[in-house]
């Protein structure tokens, strides 16, 4: 069953005030028929500092009239019609429970993973994604959320190509860890990954995302190892941990990691009060012109049903890297 629920990333359980809720530049919505456009911007420069945690959450202010008219750095990609792809056959993939042996945080820990139609009749290898969950929750939330389902559905139709879709038990480790050779990027990749790869057919081409926290993570760990990933996708990350190691904190590797290779795209729904908090992120990308995709949805906000609905535009982008070799 499909929780309805939102998700406050990992201030859940703290004595803090409320946030106040601020308002987000929101890009006009689109005709009923059009895809919300999609920005892939090389502009402005990036401030010395970036902001204290307090900057981050923005104060309410007056809604900006959207310009029609976007800045001459801006580029605007519009979405691209899906490559057919003959489908393999009629049998649906599976999406079974799994475990691992773990000297970080073990002695096991489980996964859920997805199987693409007819894995078990062919020899073929298969791209890989992992997808994080948020903070507080664990790997059944992906599944809850369908994105196994939707993978299913568009490979049946030919519409992507067959894919391994890994989704990692995080809690604890996840919940209470900031990065390093004890943490959970640690359990990813140094055993989550290897075992993955040895047990099934995968061919090398590895993506990873995730949802509040979890974008979190998945920026972690792609911006520290972008020799292990393709692409990184970030579905209303949340970015609060300000005060970690710079070496390790998303905002402060985004500066230098060497990711100009790297697939990145960030998705929020226009009522998200995280919004804020990723842009330290984006700034940094637009001042080293690294391309990237930022999608400000008309609706929605940091609950299930946004990331449900948009799933089906998950699945499609991490494919075509994949199947075209590009970004956009």
């Amino acid at each position: 069953m499909l929780l309805v629920a939102l998700h406050w990333g990992w201030l859940i359980g703290c004595n803090s005030a409320p946030l106040p809720t601020p308002t987000a530049t929101v890009v006009k919505p689109p005709p009923a028929t059009m895809k919300p456009t999609v920005t892939a911007v090389i502009s402005a420069p990036l401030p010395s500092e970036h902001p204290s945690l307090s900057s981050l959450i923005p104060t309410p202010q007056p809604s900006a009239t959207p310009t029609s008219t976007p800045d001459p750095f801006t580029k605007i990609v519009t979405a691209l019609p899906p490559t057919p792809t003959q489908s393999p056959c009629a049998t649906t993939g599976t999406t079974t429970a799994a475990s691992y042996t773990s000297t970080i945080e073990g002695p096991t820990r489980t996964y859920r993973i997805y199987l693409p139609p007819c894995y078990a009749a062919e020899t073929r290898t298969y791209p890989t994604l992992y997808m994080l969950h948020g903070n507080l929750y664990g790997e059944e939330e992906w599944d809850n959320i369908g994105i196994d389902d939707e993978a299913d559905a568009l490979t049946l139709a030919g519409e992507v190509a067959p894919m391994i879709i890994v989704m990692p038990e995080g809690r604890r480790v996840s919940d209470n860890t900031s990065g390093g050779d004890f943490s959970y990027e640690a359990v990813l990749v140094n055993e989550l990954i290897p075992h993955v790869d040895a047990l099934y057919r995968t061919n090398g081409e590895r993506a990873i995302g995730g949802l509040s926290r979890g974008g979190y993570w998945a920026a972690e760990v792609a911006f520290r190892h972008p020799d292990l990933f393709s692409a990184v996708g970030l579905h209303a990350p949340v970015f609060l941990d300000t005060g970690d190691d710079r070496a390790i904190n998303p905002l402060w590797t985004v500066e230098s990691a060497e990711i100009n290779t790297l697939c990145i795209a960030f998705d929020f729904g226009s009522e998200d009060f995280y919004i804020s908090t990723a842009q330290p992120i984006r700034d940094a990308l637009l001042t080293r012109q690294i391309p990237h995709n930022w999608t400000i949805y008309p609706d929605g906000s940091h609950a299930y049903p946004y990331w449900s609905e948009h799933r089906a535009d998950y699945v499609r982008w991490y494919a075509q890297r994949w199947q075209r070799q590009r970004c956009d």
